[in-house]
């Protein structure tokens, strides 16, 4: 009896060390199936940050690239034909689109950097008139060399809390799209406009005709975009505003569309930086 006794504590005490193991075991094999799973997500985060950084710059670049290849060219086949004054102006603009892609492309690199690196938006408190003033300037030369006038409208001057460097990529985005489909002798107007109370809208007006209503439905859905010619044959990939929508979106904000036969206009609203405190 006594035999038996110790034979079953001894399986007992056996089956109970082992239960032990295999719970120490499994929790093991959890957390490393947890930390292979977090791999997984970090490295579809880089994949997915990598995209979207080569899909900033090409999209982002473009514009003014084609311009400056414009200009090149004029310059190149017809030097002896320009006018001093005119082959200056030319030079002129030429640098300034350089600027205007340089600028991009640090705005660009530092998103992409803040991202990888999981930092929070960078966050400043910026005058809504300094905005209209700074987004105003950009794209200048490709205006004047289509002939379209870029003005500057500010109805309300008061500070918002941006991430600077993502708002001027979705300006920029705004602007050389209003930019792609004006014609001659039109207006883009750059705007500042109070939006109820405590808010106020940022954003960009044309008179380029509008958007047909099926389209303004369907703008900022993945399946709604298609790369069009703008009214010089400008090319485009149809996911600028996608990533402008997404850039909105991480400042807690979103684009908004106003389309009708006149123009359109895509703005961005904003509690006053006064009203949330």
């Amino acid at each position: 009896m006594n035999y038996l006794f110790i034979l079953a504590f001894a399986s007992l005490f056996l089956l109970t060390r082992v239960i032990i193991r295999l719970q120490k075991e499994n929790m093991r094999m959890k957390g490393e199936l947890k930390r292979v799973k977090e791999e997984i997500q970090s490295l579809q985060r880089s994949a997915f940050a990598q995209q979207k950084l080569l899909s900033l710059i090409s999209h982002h670049i473009r514009g003014p690239f084609q311009f400056v290849l414009r200009m090149s060219d004029l310059l190149s086949n017809k030097w002896k034909d320009i006018q001093e004054k005119e082959r200056n102006e030319s030079v002129h603009m030429i640098r300034n689109s350089l600027d205007e892609m340089d600028r991009t492309l640090r705005d660009v690199i530092d998103w992409a950097r803040r991202k990888q690196e999981g930092e929070e938006n960078s966050s400043s408190v910026m005058q809504s008139g300094d905005i209209v003033a700074e987004e105003a300037t950009f794209l200048a030369s490709a205006a004047r060399w289509k002939e379209i006038q870029i003005k500057e409208r500010v109805d309300i001057d008061a500070p918002v809390t941006v991430d600077k460097g993502a708002l001027h990529l979705i300006m920029q985005n705004l602007i050389s799209n209003a930019l792609k489909y004006s014609q001659k002798g039109q207006i883009i107007e750059v705007f500042s406009e109070p939006y109820g109370l405590g808010l106020l809208s940022v954003g960009v007006a044309d008179e380029a005709g509008g958007l047909p209503e099926d389209a303004a439905n369907r703008i900022f859905s993945p399946a709604g975009h298609e790369g069009s010619s703008g009214t010089l044959e400008e090319q485009g990939t149809g996911v600028g505003l996608l990533l402008a929508q997404d850039l909105a979106e991480q400042m807690g904000t979103e684009i908004q569309l106003i389309s009708d036969e006149k123009g359109s206009r895509f703005f961005l609203v904003f509690p006053t930086s006064t009203s949330e405190e």
